[in-house]
């Protein structure tokens, strides 16, 4: 059996899937069926009246399918795919795929980058800290902190004022400039 390699930051910068034989073959799955025989594996599983691993595994073997990844898979731009991806930051990354686009002219890599392009920047840059339990109540305070003296509020319609009290208001405000200044509005184009 081959195993496939699909890094997360792929998936994380391109907010690409994987479809669920590509799933099989990087080892995020263990087992296809056709969505027809789904009900004969749930009828066999709820028959079941043990929890030992192989005995569900037999059960899912007997109406698993063979599955290959079709020619447009992901898996099979491996080497295209381990050459770009394999930097450590956004533009490095961005830069392989450019410098392979012009020398492959590879429609997978126009593809990759102009994902990653419709992204928001400061999205693409967020990789720390890695996990969900890691995120300090501060850092989060930090996008609705109020703006320093020098910035202006956001002037929203003030329909949308009158749904909300003073407090809500000014953190939507101030969580709203820090949003769009972060992904790249500047100032101009919000007020102008």
């Amino acid at each position: 059996m081959i195993v496939f390699f699909v890094s997360g930051k792929y998936l994380a910068l391109t907010e690409d899937k994987l479809n669920a034989v590509e799933m099989i073959a990087c080892g995020l799955a263990s087992h296809y069926t056709l969505h027809e025989r789904l009900d004969l594996v749930e009828e066999r599983l709820g028959k079941l009246i043990t929890d030992e691993a192989t005995v569900i595994e037999t059960s899912l073997a007997q109406y698993g399918d063979l599955v290959y990844p079709d020619k447009t898979s992901i898996l099979y731009k491996f080497e295209t795919f381990d050459k770009c991806f394999s930097h450590d930051t956004v533009e490095e990354i961005v830069d392989a795929l450019e410098n392979e686009k012009a020398s492959t002219y590879d429609e997978w890599c126009e593809r990759a980058i102009s994902k990653i392009k419709e992204t928001a920047p400061l999205s693409l840059k967020m990789w720390d800290p890695s996990r969900l339990g890691e995120v300090s109540k501060d850092m989060v305070d930090s996008y609705f902190s109020r703006l320093r003296e020098l910035e202006p509020d956001l002037e929203l319609p003030t329909t949308l004022q009158g749904m909300l009290d003073a407090n809500d208001w000014g953190h939507l405000q101030t969580g709203m400039m820090r949003v769009l200044e972060d992904t790249g509005y500047s100032r101009g184009c919000i007020e102008g």
